[in-house]
């Protein structure tokens, strides 16, 4: 009894404003891992070619997450248990990694590709007998990071963007477990 009371003290605190200022901000897109801030000084120093930045860059370039001819392959409704980094994972990785360099190139190629491998992820329903494992498992993320890095791109169709956007709610959040149930 006292932890449902614990937790549900702590609800109130935080729905009543009791949260320290940092956390007040408002949201600015971007923002999930970079400002628009940051992207911009990330692109000044590789046109600068400053070190360790210029170099970081080419190797971003270079991986083979950052690949134009990889294909980027529907998963359809249900990745398989045990598949999770091999698939979230990686894509993931993939389209973040494009993502960011598109920020940083401005070229387009980097950004049709980062949303192929978003709208390939955004399908699932179910995603393991055991519920959601790839999308509360932490691996989402990058995904996550992509979306919000390609929101704004002209070439991601509004359909696309929601399908992925539901995706995250169900069967992302709304499986989630609530917190304070269990006390």
């Amino acid at each position: 009894m006292i932890d449902r009371i614990i937790c549900f003290i702590i609800l109130v605190w935080i729905g009543n404003g009791h949260i320290p200022v940092q956390a007040q901000r408002s949201f600015v897109h971007p923002g999930i891992t970079y400002t628009q801030g940051d992207l911009d000084r990330m692109k000044a120093m590789v046109a600068a070619r400053q070190e360790p930045y210029y170099s970081t860059f080419l190797k971003l370039k270079e991986s083979p997450y950052s690949s134009l001819t990889a294909v980027a392959a529907n998963r359809g409704k249900q990745i398989r248990e045990g598949r999770f980094n091999a698939t979230i994972g990686i894509d993931g990785r993939r389209a973040h990694d494009l993502a960011l360099l598109w920020h940083l190139t401005d070229d387009e190629a980097y950004a049709r590709k980062a949303v192929e491998y978003l709208n390939a992820n955004s399908y699932y329903t179910n995603t393991s007998a055991r519920g959601t494992g790839p999308l509360d498992n932490g691996k989402i993320y990058l995904l996550i990071d992509a979306t919000e890095l390609m929101r704004d791109y002209p070439g991601w169709e509004e359909a696309d963007q929601q399908r992925f956007k539901d995706m995250l709610v169900y069967p992302g959040y709304s499986s989630t477990e609530d917190f304070c149930a269990k006390y």
